[in-house]
């Protein structure tokens, strides 16, 4: 019974994992359309909020020197070292007029500590060592760059938002643009899968926890509710109601025999 109850609150943890997933997936869909939509940077500089969440925008400068990088400390040294495995960056974009492209020759320029009017930061898995971003240069024209909003319908929370609040302290998390480099909106397959999958283990869970709590305050029920000439009589147990009610018959059955032999 006790592992019947594990196994139906394993599925429903697994059921509820699932079942956000599929939430945070919605409302990716929700604003995004199957073909990118084209956008200039220096518009979504000046708008601040994109026109789609799937997007596909020009011409922009990358700002390498303003990167910033996620790695499994588990499995890597106290300092990380050229060989050291990347889970994800983040670095910022430009357009091509805006104020850091004019200060490019600038050395403090382009730090992630320094930039506050930046409007779209970009994760890529493109880098996926150490060594491979310290090589990279401070700053780089680019043709341009397609991905999707990860932040237009849901706020980003957890341990992501506060690396990013450490590294861009003068940025406004709550008003950038997130741009993950390479993601597409989900398909109507995809999303039918996940929602379907967490209903089921979520139905499996219900189904299992109730019956076996149930079968638990089923006895306890059946046992406070006995009454009690139908328990067990023990010789030890004097004061049990049933006990008393015996020793009396036999008291009495007693002096009925006693007053039998009397009158004989």
């Amino acid at each position: 019974m006790v592992h019947s109850l594990r196994f139906g609150l394993g599925v429903g943890l697994c059921g509820l994992l699932l079942f956000g997933y599929a939430v945070r997936l919605t409302n990716l869909n929700s604003g995004a359309s199957s073909v990118p939509v084209e956008v200039e940077l220096a518009s979504l500089e000046q708008a601040g909020k994109p026109p789609d969440l799937h997007l596909k925008i020009g011409e922009h400068i990358r700002l390498y020197g303003g990167m910033i990088y996620e790695y499994d400390a588990g499995s890597a040294p106290a300092k990380p070292n050229a060989s050291t495995r990347i889970n994800y960056c983040y670095y910022p974009i430009v357009s091509t007029t805006h104020s850091e492209a004019e200060s490019e020759g600038d050395e403090a320029g382009g730090k992630a500590s320094e930039l506050d009017r930046v409007t779209v930061l970009v994760k890529t898995h493109e880098f996926p060592t150490v060594g491979e971003v310290d090589r990279l240069p401070r700053w780089q024209k680019s043709r341009g760059v397609t991905g999707l909003v990860v932040n237009g319908s849901i706020k980003l929370v957890g341990p992501e938002r506060s690396l990013l609040r450490r590294a861009f302290p003068k940025i406004d998390l709550d008003r950038v643009i997130l741009l993950e480099v390479g993601r597409h909106p989900a398909s109507l397959a995809m999303l039918a899968l996940v929602w379907g999958l967490s209903l089921v283990l979520l139905g499996t869970a219900a189904c299992l926890i109730p019956w076996t709590s149930g079968r638990r305050r089923q006895g306890r029920a059946t046992l406070e509710s006995s009454p009690a000439a139908s328990e067990p009589i023990t010789p030890t147990d004097p004061d049990h109601p049933a006990a008393i009610w015996f020793a009396r018959k036999a008291r009495e059955a007693k002096l009925d025999e006693e007053e039998e032999m009397l009158h004989l």
